[in-house]
């Protein structure tokens, strides 16, 4: 309930009465001014907190954690490229090892196409050589007084160290073997023995095959 001004005589009469108790004039709300209304009482309403504060720790926070992040991700991608570059590493080894155990097959498979071709010789030897000698033979007559050397007609003959397929033969310290260039003139050695012939290579005797030399006279 409010109280209003009488508009006749500025009682104060209730907005809920018809008439004004003091003057008997009719109320008309709407003819009245309510200013001597008591005023609704103003109640104290604290001030509100800033989230400014909590805003800041939040962005410190959020920035602390995508520094994190950010450093992990570089850290797990310099272990990866160190990871890798080692595993070239290790692949450029595998490799060369590779390329080192295949130089030492295709040396084996030389030295034995060598051997090979090498026993193949000595057959043809065995098989031929009285024939071939007595060729020599022949070549060898009316020339008392010249000089003989023994030259070498064929590729990797061996000289050996005595008349016979079974003697040992001149070798590189690496056991391949050494043998003079086609063509190479020897010195003779005064002697024959059925298919050899005796020459003197580097100072040193050795027994060539006649099979792959034949002797000239200067």
């Amino acid at each position: 309930m409010a109280l209003i001004k009488c508009s006749e005589c500025g009682n104060m009469v209730s907005d809920t009465a018809d008439r004004c108790p003091n003057c008997g004039a009719a109320v008309n709300q709407s003819n009245y001014q309510n200013q001597n209304y008591p005023q609704e009482q103003e109640y104290y309403q604290p001030p509100k907190k800033s989230n400014t504060l909590l805003y800041v720790i939040i962005g410190i926070l959020s920035t602390a954690l995508v520094a994190g992040l950010i450093f992990l991700i570089v850290n797990q991608i310099q272990k990866n490229d160190k990871a890798n570059d080692e595993t070239k590493k290790e692949m450029e080894a595998l490799k060369k090892q590779n390329e080192d155990l295949q130089g030492e097959v295709d040396d084996a498979k030389k030295q034995a196409a060598e051997a090979k071709e090498a026993k193949q010789q000595e057959k043809v030897i065995v098989k031929q050589g009285a024939v071939h000698a007595a060729e020599h033979r022949s070549v060898s007559a009316g020339t008392a007084g010249r000089t003989p050397y023994v030259v070498v007609n064929g590729t990797k003959v061996r000289l050996r160290f005595a008349p016979s397929l079974n003697a040992g033969f001149l070798t590189w310290p690496n056991g391949t073997i050494r043998s003079v260039p086609k063509y190479t003139r020897l010195q003779y050695g005064g002697w024959e023995d059925g298919d050899w012939y005796r020459v003197i290579y580097q100072g040193v005797q050795f027994y060539i095959s006649k099979e792959f030399s034949y002797l000239e006279y200067n």
